[in-house]
């Protein structure tokens, strides 16, 4: 992680739908912790029309009960913090148990993304996906701790 940190200085990274949708759900749980780096600009996130498609629907699903306006201002949110991407082609990548989530893959493996960052079984059981590792949003806030404090103690060594 340190050498593309120090490459690029931000991480690229693609969130699915479950990460999204707990985000909005879960004020203080990790999936909203990635998201507040990401409203920092401390992270790069990437989407395509098709995901945030994905993302409005399930959000608008009964069963969360939220408001339409606190979806349309969450889609809008993402939308103004995030880059949009269209899928090519040539990355499209059909290896995910469940065809349904093949959209993030192929989008990880356009954009290069450092990691793709999941709470779904069908693509955390992949691990790994070109140079993209994935992961749970724990894992991820985990690893990103770690690395700031590794890099506080090799600038104190300094």
């Amino acid at each position: 992680m340190s050498k593309k940190l120090k490459k690029r200085e931000k991480l690229n990274i693609v969130l699915d739908t479950s990460t999204y949708v707990s985000a909005l759900i879960s004020k203080e749980g990790v999936s909203a912790k990635i998201f507040e780096f990401i409203i920092k600009r401390k992270l790069f996130n990437f989407y395509t029309e098709e995901i945030i498609a994905e993302v409005n629907d399930v959000l608008n699903r009964e069963k969360f009960n939220l408001e339409k306006d606190k979806i349309e201002h969450f889609i809008s949110l993402i939308k103004q913090i995030s880059f949009l991407i269209q899928q090519l082609e040539q990355y499209k990548i059909i290896k995910c148990r469940d065809p349904k989530d093949d959209k993030f893959l192929s989008l990880a493996s356009q954009i290069e993304a450092d990691y793709l960052i999941t709470w779904d079984e069908d693509l955390l059981v992949l691990k790994e996906i070109s140079s993209t590792k994935i992961i749970t949003p724990e894992e991820f806030v985990k690893r990103i701790i770690e690395e700031t404090e590794k890099m506080k103690v090799e600038k104190i060594m300094k």
